[in-house]
């Protein structure tokens, strides 16, 4: 089954404790929701720049930053997309990039399997 990366962009974190609790308790729900098909909730990205030239190593602030990702496997890119649909971080403005992920070897011609 094609495993697909959610990489989550921008929103605003909640405003206080009470909030940040309650929008925490309903990203827990999504993604328990998503049962075996959650291969990795992955993580939050606290902080990030954009390096944009790879000889000066120049970096820059993100305008639609990566905030997180997360794993899942699915049947096709039409069945990712509808799990993420349900996903809290539209409610904070935030939005998911979904991209299914190709085993290194498909890519490079190796014969050695891996999966991404």
């Amino acid at each position: 089954m094609p495993r697909y990366l959610l990489a989550f962009h921008g929103g605003k974190p909640p405003k206080d404790q009470e909030q940040m609790a309650d929008f925490m308790t309903r990203w827990r729900q999504w993604a328990g929701g998503l049962g075996s098909s959650l291969a990795d909730e992955g993580a939050v990205l606290s902080r990030s720049m954009l390096v944009t030239d790879a000889h000066k190593g120049t970096a820059e602030p993100c305008e639609n930053r990566l905030t997180g990702y997360s794993l899942i496997d699915a049947g096709s890119l039409d069945e990712a997309i509808g799990m993420a649909r349900g996903c809290p971080i539209f409610e904070v403005g935030g939005s998911i990039e979904v991209g299914e992920l190709m085993d290194a070897s498909m890519a490079t011609g190796s014969s050695e399997k891996s999966r991404a």
